[in-house]
């Protein structure tokens, strides 16, 4: 009788699978088994116990201070405790509501009105004793008092009566759980036992069966494998698969000559493939190089175009001043070297000091008889000459590049003060863009040390004093110690052309 490895294997295989799956469907089963308990006790039983535990203590406290009442010397001392007293019925009316909403059973339901049957019969007592004292009885007070002592301890015993109930089902359901673990685990023991002996079966059956004849046609395949094709294939005359590999075998021996060659040319095939793909690479990698040398043009070509279209913008504003180009070049500068000085990332650096160069580009929407005026401004035109900071938001505002978004927070926020007495939203410390702060140093100090139609300019020692008078006030204090920390080089561009300023630039 031919007896199939295979089908032997298999009918094994899938006793041990049905085996294997009873016991994980047993262990599922108990382990749902315990969550439900361990769920019950979490939602219901826990809570109700701590509730309940909170109820006992309630009445503890309460009990106690109707007692210091009664007793309490004085009307103030009463009146002190009578808050208490309210907040502590207040508080058992709560928890008593709050029970009363999880009771499950009638047994809890009849041990709760039992409960509830004694305390009101003791807060009837403890309110007369209460109204005696309140009346000026104390003797009286004390009597009921003393008598209400035995209808509190019966309540008492009551509500441990229900929380003792609440305890036994607890642990009746923890026994449950015990037991149902138990029970698992005998099953879970058992199947595994009988997987056990199906498994040692199999283990023998695969040694008389199919281990021998295997180890003498593994010694056949190593022979052949080696180049000794006229070696004898074994177990050619069994009558399971090891016949069948037997026959198979053979029929591999006599194609090796034919797969060597077949791997012969493939494995020339594969070289020269590897070459094509070598060279494909080669040529992707500098295809690759080129495209990003490419990008790095265009972005410095775009970068490049920014800067110029930002200082054509902000040259919009010489038309408006006589002295706007110079100044625009002269605390941009500064503004980038106070930023750097302030360890700033260096493409931030940029974006602040071209950015700063628009700073009032918003001049241009002021009206040439205020914006030229020699004269002190009346307060209607002071006011009408401040929109130009706001002016320059709105037509900067909504970009994405970074350097037009530091030039919109420059040309809203440039004129803000430290100590929030700026314009145009009165602005106060760090609420102020780190950027507008940098450019409002640059801008007053270059204001200062330059001459303009309406004054002259300041020696470089009182704008320096100027500045560090308004350290804290006026301006931010980290700003002004940057500022000083640059000093020398802001101090070398001082009333100098856009020429000048550009010609230290490409030296430094």
């Amino acid at each position: 009788m031919r007896i199939s490895v295979k089908s032997f294997t298999l009918a094994v295989v899938g006793v041990l699978i049905a085996l294997l799956v009873a016991q994980a469907s047993i262990a599922v089963y108990r382990m749902q088994s315990l969550h439900h308990v361990i769920t019950q006790i979490a939602t219901d039983r826990l809570p109700d116990i701590q509730l309940l535990g909170e109820i006992d203590a309630q009445t503890t406290r309460y009990r106690l201070r109707a007692s210091r009442y009664i007793l309490a010397p004085s009307p103030d001392r009463k009146a002190e405790i009578a808050v208490q007293l309210r907040l502590s019925e207040s508080e058992l009316q709560r928890d008593f509501g709050a029970y009363e909403n999880r009771i499950g059973s009638d047994a809890e339901r009849s041990l709760w009105a039992d409960f509830l049957s004694d305390w009101s019969g003791y807060c009837s007592n403890q309110a007369e004793a209460i109204a005696a004292s309140t009346a000026g009885n104390t003797q009286l007070a004390r009597s009921i008092l003393e008598n209400s002592r035995s209808l509190f301890l019966e309540a008492t015993r009551t509500l441990h009566a229900t929380i003792n109930h609440s305890n036994a089902l607890t642990s009746a359901q923890l026994d449950s759980a015990d037991t149902s673990y138990g029970d698992g685990i005998v099953a879970i023991v058992a199947f595994g036992c009988i997987a056990v002996v199906l498994g040692v079966s199999l283990a023998a059956f695969s040694v008389m069966k199919v281990s021998d004849p295997l180890v003498a046609l593994t010694h056949a395949m190593r022979r052949i494998a080696e180049g000794d094709l006229a070696h004898d294939v074994p177990a050619q005359a069994s009558r399971n698969e090891i016949g069948d590999m037997a026959t198979a075998l053979v029929v591999l021996r006599d194609g090796l000559a034919e797969a060597e060659r077949l791997r012969q040319e493939q494995r020339g095939m594969d070289m020269a493939n590897l070459r094509l793909m070598h060279e494909a690479q080669v040529a992707l990698d500098a295809y690759a190089n080129q495209l990003d040398e490419l990008v790095i043009e265009k972005t410095q070509h775009l970068a490049e175009r920014e800067r110029e279209i930002v200082w054509r913008l902000s040259r919009a504003t010489e038309r408006r001043d006589t002295e706007t180009g110079n100044h625009i070049a002269r605390m941009s500068r500064i503004s980038g070297m106070i930023a750097e000085a302030l360890g700033l990332p260096k493409h931030q650096c940029s974006a602040i000091e071209i950015g700063a160069q628009m700073h009032d580009i918003g001049k241009v929407g002021i009206p040439d008889d205020i914006l030229f005026k020699n004269g002190t401004f009346t307060p209607k035109e002071r006011q009408v000459m401040e929109t130009h900071a706001q002016l320059g938001w709105e037509i900067l505002q909504g970009s994405e590049s970074e350097l037009i978004q530091a030039a919109a927070e420059i040309a809203l926020a440039h004129h803000e003060r430290w100590d929030g007495n700026g314009y145009p939203h009165g602005l106060a410390g760090e609420t102020i863009p780190l950027s507008a702060r940098i450019a409002a140093i640059a801008d007053v100090f270059d204001a200062l040390t330059s001459e303009r139609p309406y004054k002259k300019a300041w020696p470089v020692a009182d704008a320096l004093g100027y500045i560090d008078a308004n350290s804290g006030t006026h301006f931010d204090p980290a700003c002004v110690a940057a500022f000083r920390q640059r000093l020398d080089h802001i101090v070398a561009i001082a009333g100098t052309t856009a020429c000048d300023v550009a010609s230290s630039v490409q030296a430094a």
